[in-house]
């Protein structure tokens, strides 16, 4: 199912950076084509969309899905843009050449920060107290001032011994990195203080069998307790942030449809949800990429939700790249096919697919 959006007009030149003008032109509808998307953020109402492909950023509703505006290369002035976050409604992207730091209403820049550091290494970022966290997969790590977009601090591979960082989470003052074994690390979970990157404690296997950490892509907190995706062992793992002991394992035997978990969501309880909600994305699967809720209830053992997949329905997961909450909108962007899927994130029911 394709989905029609109007053309915008460039409207004029700020200092260096290009204003998208948000009167749109109903002459010439064009596809929702999204080139190897990367990313999702939520700003208020708005969905933001990293393209690495092509070096793009794509504001939509994140209710409805509607089209609101690009902001093109000429103004994101990083490559291969493949991490977004937000923080105090600005959208903060990062990439190969540096970070760049956007007005949430508009797309407009606001600073930016050139750096080398990360290469040609995927990146991730956090929020912190401290400031934004970047991490990048060569282990390197960045804290930048909010305000400027300046270098605070920054620590090499040597200073972290993170080879293959694949995911972080900031709880408080403290920092966790996920490392993917390679010839040199074993899978692990690192821990660090922030703002000084001063290592903690790392977990692995060695000291804890039970963590059956096996190229552990994603990592959420539920308020209590860390849950870690393993791509390799397709499993999923708890594990106590209070103790930073194992509690449980969600079993790889594929009973609860775990294949290729990657990226985990986790929202926290509230007014609409009495318990923490786990949603997962899955690479891999029996017949195509998938998409799995779980919910934690308290002092108990997580209770499997529904899983679903494209012979469900139309849905078009294909190497999910990125997964966002908005209410009860759930938003999984899917890197190979570029296509959008818009689910009820209680049902699972999908509600629209834009591409």
């Amino acid at each position: 199912m394709s989905r029609w959006i109007r053309s915008l007009s460039v409207a004029s030149f700020v200092g260096s950076s290009v204003l998208i003008s948000l009167n749109a032109h109903a002459a010439s509808p064009h596809l929702l084509s999204l080139n190897s998307p990367s990313g999702l953020a939520i700003d208020g109402s708005t969905l933001w969309i990293a393209e690495q492909g092509s070096g793009s950023m794509v504001a939509l509703n994140a209710a409805t899905g509607a089209y609101k505006f690009t902001v093109g290369p000429s103004v994101l002035k990083i490559s291969s843009p493949d991490a977004l976050i937000v923080h105090a409604h600005h959208v903060y992207v990062s990439g190969v050449g540096g970070a760049v730091g956007f007005n949430g209403a508009n797309g407009v820049e606001v600073r930016s920060a050139p750096s080398k550091s990360c290469a040609k290494a995927n990146t991730k970022l956090a929020n912190s107290l401290s400031g934004l966290v970047e991490m990048c997969s060569n282990g390197t790590l960045n804290l930048f001032s909010y305000t400027t977009l300046k270098l605070i601090r920054s620590a090499t591979p040597t200073m972290t011994s993170i080879t293959h960082a694949t995911s972080l989470l900031v709880v408080k003052s403290t920092l966790f990195v996920t490392n993917s074994a390679d010839a040199k690390t074993p899978d692990e979970i690192v821990e660090y203080s922030l703002p000084h990157f001063t290592k903690l404690k790392t977990l692995r296997n060695v000291s804890q069998p039970k963590l059956a950490l096996s190229s552990p892509m994603g990592i959420g907190f539920d308020g209590t307790d860390l849950w870690v995706t393993n791509s390799a062992n397709d499993t999923l793992t708890e594990i106590s942030l209070a103790k930073l002991l194992f509690v449980a394992v969600i079993s790889g035997d594929h009973s609860y449809n775990l294949w290729g978990p990657h990226d985990v969501l986790v929202s926290i309880a509230n007014p609409v949800n009495s318990m923490p909600t786990i949603f997962v994305t899955n690479v891999d699967g029996p017949s195509s990429s998938m998409v799995t809720r779980f919910t934690s209830p308290a002092n108990s053992s997580p209770v499997f939700g529904w899983t679903m997949c494209n012979t469900n329905d139309a849905y078009t997961f294909d190497d999910p790249s990125g997964i966002a909450l908005y209410f009860n909108v759930l938003w999984v962007v899917n890197r190979t096919n570029g296509a959008l899927d818009q689910m009820n994130a209680t049902t699972g029911t999908l509600t629209h697919v834009f591409n």
